[in-house]
C-alpha cells in the first residue's frame, strides 16, 4: 500500500492534474505528470507541504528527499464498479512496484549524489483503461517506465 503522504487525496488535486498536466499515453493507462513548480492544492502536514518525506518511510534514502503524491482513477468506461476496483488496484501496485519498492534496493546508508537522476515529478496521476484489466503486468511495468521517460518525469 502506497503510504498516506505519497496519494492524492482530494479532488482538487486530481481535476488540477487533469486540467495542466502532461498526459502520455500508454495501451493500459494515461499518465499525467505535474511539475514540481506546480501548486500544492491538498492540505497536508507541514513535511507533506513541502513534498518530503521522512528516512523513516521503507525503501526510500536517509534524510528528507522529494517523494511523488501519487494518484489512481478510472472512469466507467473501464467497466462496472467491480472492475473499476480491480483496475485500481493494479495501478496502484504498478506505482507501488515502480516508486517505493524498487527503491528498497539501494543501501540504507547511500546519499544522493549531484549526479543522481532528477527526482521524481510532484504529482502523477494513472488514468486506467481498459486494456489494464486483462494486460501483463511487466508489460505495464515497461509501458510506465516508457511514458515517464517520454513525459520527462524521472523516476528514482
Amino acid at each position: 500500500m502506497l503510504p498516506k503522504t505519497a496519494r492524492m487525496l482530494r479532488r482538487a488535486e486530481f481535476v488540477q492534474a487533469s486540467r495542466t498536466a502532461r498526459a502520455v499515453a500508454t495501451p493500459c493507462f494515461i499518465v499525467q505528470s505535474l511539475p514540481a513548480s506546480a501548486p500544492n492544492l491538498s492540505r497536508r502536514t507541514k513535511s507533506a507541504a513541502l513534498n518530503m518525506t521522512p528516512s523513516l518511510t521503507p525503501g526510500l534514502t536517509p534524510g528528507l528527499i522529494p517523494s511523488p503524491i501519487l494518484g489512481v482513477t478510472a472512469s466507467r468506461k473501464v467497466g462496472n464498479a467491480v472492475a473499476r476496483n480491480r483496475a485500481k488496484r493494479r495501478l496502484r501496485a504498478l506505482l507501488y512496484q515502480t516508486f517505493f519498492h524498487n527503491a528498497r534496493s539501494t543501501p540504507a546508508c547511500s546519499t544522493p549524489s549531484r549526479h543522481a537522476p532528477s527526482p521524481p515529478p510532484r504529482r502523477v496521476v494513472l488514468v486506467a483503461r481498459k486494456a489494464c484489466l486483462d494486460g501483463n503486468f511487466a508489460s505495464m511495468q515497461q509501458q510506465l517506465e516508457q511514458a515517464l521517460k517520454r513525459g520527462k518525469a524521472n523516476i528514482s
